[in-house]
């Protein structure tokens, strides 16, 4: 074959797996319920998919770059095949079946041995599995733009799967140890402001990223519960990015006790010093880096009272179990161990000239794996 040829066949080859990878994601959007005839949707959530990849395949850049190693005849076999399976029963019998083929394929993502391609053809497998009815697929096309909206956790807060027979089982899929997690989290935090209440501080409490007051919600039924006098409690303040979110939120009002902080952006709505008794952050530095979370950290000890005021900030564990699964649904996070907090908490405190002292609370949803580390930070 001459050079010209063998050029020329490289090149229609390398067309080829280009259209074939356009369909593939085309088809992908299809199951999302778009229609073709939804132009602007369309491409937004190529937009997206294209977002996703690239996060998933090249950070970090696999050991193996740009290297498929298992062939499309492997891939089918040890993926597809076994999806194709879990599709036709209507969902997994069992959640580790289906937690145990997507660990592996994320392994095999970071180690270089999957393409693009090929993962996109295994996603598409899972069918009705990843339309936007179901609770993945919720996660992987963020109709609110952003990953763990409020809306999907509230969906967590209140283990709602569909009544679609298609979906069912793989809506309980998703409540798997890290979301039974979440709501482990939250009850941790009530309970933090509850003792506050209990020890007669009428504590003032900033809830950042509060998405739709959920906190707020559970602290003030207890109150309702128990009995508590309103005026035991200073108030909930609520901050969140999310407009919409805010918008959910005001249901949550009680005796005035509830205080949205309208369009403020979480990175820049704390302006008071010395303010509140006590800061809550649930998952918000799951999505931050380094850099991002030590500097969020400087402004909730601005923000705090320097004398006693506490910080409770949430944290998913390094190693936690069901990070490899989610992150192919274009869920991922910023893992940590106590050591990572702590040491963002002495830099940010040490820029701020303070003095505060750490410990650590472990959650863990399934006896196998810690899933959450929650610090409780005190200005002394």
């Amino acid at each position: 074959m001459t050079d010209s040829l063998a050029s020329e066949e490289t090149t229609a080859v390398s067309e080829f797996s280009r259209e074939y990878h356009r369909s593939l994601v085309d088809k992908l959007i299809s199951l999302s319920g778009c229609d073709a005839e939804e132009r602007d949707v369309m491409d937004k959530r190529r937009d997206s998919i294209r977002d996703f990849l690239e996060r998933l395949f090249y950070s970090p850049m696999p050991q193996q770059a740009n290297r498929s190693l298992l062939d499309d005849q492997q891939v089918e076999t040890k993926y597809c095949d076994k999806i194709s399976q879990l599709v036709a029963q209507n969902g997994p019998s069992s959640k580790e079946d289906f937690y145990k083929i997507f660990r592996e394929l994320h392994g095999d993502i970071k180690d270089g041995y999957i393409s693009e391609t090929q993962f996109l053809k295994a996603l598409v497998t899972l069918g009705p599995a990843i339309s936007k009815e179901a609770l993945m697929g919720r996660i992987l096309w963020r109709p609110r733009g952003y990953a763990g909206d409020f809306e999907t956790l509230e969906k967590i807060y209140n283990h709602e799967v569909s009544l679609n027979p298609e979906i069912t089982k793989w809506d309980e899929v998703f409540h798997c140890p890290g979301a039974e997690s979440v709501i482990m989290r939250l009850n941790f935090m009530v309970e933090q402001i509850m003792q506050a209440i209990y020890d007669k501080k009428i504590p003032l409490v900033a809830d950042v990223a509060c998405g739709g007051a959920r906190l707020a919600k559970e602290v003030f039924a207890r109150m309702e519960r128990e009995e508590i006098d309103p005026e035991a409690l200073g108030g909930i303040v609520c901050f969140d990015g999310d407009k919409n979110a805010l918008k959910f939120a005001e249901r949550r009002q009680w005796n005035d006790k509830l205080i949205l902080m309208k369009d403020k952006n979480v990175l820049k709505g704390f302006k008071g010093e010395d303010m509140f008794d006590m800061i809550v952050s649930m998952g918000l530095h799951d999505y931050f880096d380094t850099e991002t979370s030590t500097i969020m950290k400087r402004r909730y000890f601005r923000a705090a009272k320097k004398k006693g005021g506490v910080v409770n900030i949430g944290n998913f564990a390094k190693g936690h179990v069901d990070m490899p699964w989610t992150a192919c649904f274009n869920w991922e996070l910023w893992l940590r161990n106590t050591a990572d907090m702590q040491e963002e908490t002495k830099e940010a405190a040490r820029k701020e000239g303070l003095s505060v002292k750490s410990e650590f609370t472990s959650l863990s949803a399934d006896e196998v794996s810690i899933s959450q580390h929650i610090e409780s930070v005190k200005l002394t």
